[in-house]
């Protein structure tokens, strides 16, 4: 028995008798009229940039779904969902805000809204936050100044974090 062809037969349109062979290699291989209209020929390359297009904006779409935020946002701590507004006073990873917050330097006077680093304030299980003080740079300096003597917990790290921050300001 020829693998090609089949002994079952099939009757085609013209009422004939056709093998399965036969009606296997028209699908596969085409008529040159009806699969080929369908069928576009393209390179691996083209193939795979196709591939990683189409995952990237799959992955985008995921990323920015509400329910993968729910997830994402939630703190790893105490379990609070800052992107449904939820914080915690007392948890570091919180920081007494949930996605958003007033400038921490000047503590909102400058009334610039800094926005919550996730994945550092995941990373380090503390309280990270994106934006700039919108003061003029000597009264920013006076203000950083005053809350770092007022902390009486500042660390070295976090006097070597208010003088970066006033070194790229």
């Amino acid at each position: 028995m020829d693998q090609n062809h089949c002994e079952s037969d099939m009757e085609d349109d013209d009422g004939g008798d056709v093998k399965d062979g036969d009606v296997k290699d028209e699908a596969m291989y085409g008529d040159g009229k009806t699969v080929n209209q369908f069928v576009q020929r393209i390179s691996m390359a083209e193939y795979q940039k196709q591939a990683t297009d189409y995952t990237k904006t799959a992955v985008q779409n995921l990323v920015s779904s509400p329910e993968y935020q729910r997830v994402y946002t939630r703190c790893q701590l105490c379990w609070s969902s800052w992107s449904d507004g939820q914080f915690s006073t007392n948890c570091f990873e919180c920081g007494g805000y949930a996605m958003s917050r007033p400038c921490p330097v000047c503590r909102g006077k400058c009334e610039s809204i800094w926005t919550r680093d996730v994945d550092m304030s995941h990373t380090n299980y503390e309280a990270h936050w994106d934006g700039d003080c919108l003061l003029p740079a000597d009264e920013k300096q006076g203000y950083l100044t005053q809350l770092l003597l007022s902390t009486e917990t500042a660390s070295e790290l976090d006097l070597m974090d208010a003088m970066e921050d006033l070194a790229t300001h």
